[in-house]
């Protein structure tokens, strides 16, 4: 909705936002005299009408004033505007010159005294707009605060000529880009091993890949599962196009991050914090197995990737030594963990892991409860959380920083509880 001096409007069009086409066709109305607009679709409206043998000008030739704002406008459209016999063509709460110089811009005669032009930084030619307390058409809102910036920016014609030229508004998004509109799901390209592909018939290898991505979605977030009608399948001769740029690639495997071992701020929404506050802390109930713990400190973790990438001591001559398990090496079990919890003074009961499922289903207001599904399955018929090994003898010899991680003990929950 764009106000225009008071009177408003709104366009004659079925859709949002509105295409050149269906504000053009609304301009048909013989009252309509005048059109309030940002420049970016004044600009697709002249486009489009050049790309349509300009059937519509007709329509704008009717009116006396186009009015823009938010931005600026080329001057190519604004003198083809006044080519077309439009009486007045400017920006929305400023005067212009004259017809040459559309672009030209100062406060409207009554309100100079009370909206200025000032600097954005010292010595900076880039002015931003302040509309003061004293301006008579100041929303009193607005009024209360002292001077209001719209936040339109302005760049001086000349020194001292109190004209400006508009440049944009701050925090400017001149264009946008939608991409994967209404289709927010994962994509696959499948590139066929020759080999195995021709052991199997056409007709088979699409429905090998599909049953091959099903199995893959099983394990994999809502979010992130592939759907048949994305998955697009290579011929046989045809290769993903791909060519080596040379940059290099430091892959960081991490393992269990949790919190800050100086500031003692921790992300309590991951799992097993989220088991520690909101079972153990609000339930007073922990299962009695669960993983093994190998929390690695955010601040170590930063500062052992930092260590090796700025390491140019070190020599990387195959893939796999581009490859670096960021782990704590102070492992320790669950029960482990459990006792450093009761020596921190977290009061709680040790129950088995389905009594533990039973109670938390069975308080859906828990915040531990939005994992409830993911506990069932791993939990499943009593089984325990099973995690791949991974060896550190390598990273350990790129940084000295993982041999000084603190261990997971009283002293280190005890921070972060105290956070």
């Amino acid at each position: 909705m764009w106000h225009v001096e008071g009177v408003y409007a709104l366009p004659l069009t079925t859709s949002f936002p509105s295409s050149p086409k269906e504000i053009l066709a609304s301009l048909q109305y013989p009252k309509i005299t005048k059109l309030m607009i940002v420049s970016l679709l004044l600009e697709e409206i002249i486009e489009w009408l050049h790309q349509n043998d300009n059937m519509g000008f007709q329509a704008m030739a009717r009116l006396k004033y186009v009015i823009y704002g938010d931005a600026s406008c080329s001057a190519d459209i604004c003198n083809e505007l006044f080519e077309r016999e439009i009486e007045y063509v400017g920006i929305s709460n400023y005067e212009t010159t004259n017809k040459n110089r559309c672009q030209s811009i100062r406060p409207v005669k009554s309100r100079q005294s009370s909206v200025k032009f000032l600097p954005t930084e010292s010595n900076s030619n880039i002015y931003e707009a302040f509309i003061f307390t004293t301006d008579p058409f100041i929303a009193p809102d607005y009024a209360k605060n002292g001077p209001y910036s719209p936040g339109d920016l302005f760049l001086e014609e000349s020194p001292g000529s109190g004209y400006c030229m508009i440049q944009g508004h701050k925090d400017d998004i001149l264009r946008a880009v939608v991409l994967g509109h209404q289709r927010s799901y994962c994509s696959a390209l499948i590139e066929l091993n020759i080999e195995e592909a021709l052991k199997h018939e056409l007709r088979s290898i699409e429905e090998h890949v599909f049953t091959a991505v099903q199995v893959g979605n099983k394990n994999a977030p809502t979010h992130s599962r592939i759907i048949p009608p994305l998955i697009k399948i290579f011929p046989i001769n045809e290769n993903l196009p791909i060519t080596g740029k040379d940059v290099p690639v430091d892959i960081y495997r991490f393992g269990q991050i949790c919190g800050d071992s100086e500031t003692g701020a921790w992300n309590t929404t991951e799992m097993i914090p989220l088991m520690i506050c909101a079972g153990g802390g609000e339930m007073g109930v922990l299962p009695d197995q669960c993983q093994k713990i190998n929390w690695i400190p955010v601040n170590y973790g930063a500062a052992s990737v930092v260590d090796i990438a700025i390491d140019t001591t070190a020599e990387f001559t195959t893939p796999f030594k581009h490859v670096h398990h960021i782990l704590n090496t102070h492992v320790i079990s669950w029960s482990e963990l459990l006792e450093h919890l009761k020596l921190s003074g977290l009061q709680f009961k040790v129950v088995s892991i389905k009594e533990w499922l039973r109670m938390l289903l069975a308080n859906p207001k828990n915040p531990a409860y939005t994992l409830a599904s993911f506990f069932e399955k791993i939990f499943a018929e009593g089984n325990q959380m099973k995690f791949a090994k991974f060896r550190m003898e390598k990273t350990s010899r790129h940084t000295t920083i993982l041999k000084c991680c603190p261990p997971i003990d009283q002293n280190l929950i005890q921070h972060y509880f105290s956070y």
